[in-house]
């Protein structure tokens, strides 16, 4: 299988946009909607599908995330921070996983939550 040119974008856009978007360096989700639509009318849609999965799976992930924060301070409930937790695809995104995650003793301690798996 030989790699033309925008096989080769294509990739190095998905990894670029995974490191950008999960180390929450994006300047907004218009800018990131227009690269999108930039690249679609430069790829076939198998290329470009990921990336638009990728986004919109960081756009959920930050609205829950936002919802969450939200509803804890109407709850009265204080991290000292902000929490932000992105649920992402592993079959989507370039990205090497870790495994571990150790919830805050705050959040694992309090009966109001509920780990899912």
């Amino acid at each position: 299988m030989l790699l033309d040119d925008k096989d080769v974008f294509i990739r190095y856009m998905m990894q670029w946009m995974a490191n950008r978007l999960t180390q929450f360096k994006s300047a907004s989700n218009d800018a990131e909607q227009a690269l999108l639509e930039k690249i679609r009318r430069g790829a076939n849609c198998d290329d470009t599908n990921k990336l638009s999965r990728m986004f919109n799976e960081y756009k959920m992930s930050n609205d829950l995330s936002k919802e969450f924060n939200e509803t804890m301070r109407r709850r009265n409930i204080s991290f000292g921070y902000d929490f932000n937790a992105l649920t992402l695809s592993k079959s989507i995104w370039p990205l090497r996983l870790q495994t571990d995650f150790n919830m805050p003793p705050l959040v694992r301690n309090n009966p109001t939550f509920t780990l899912r798996s």
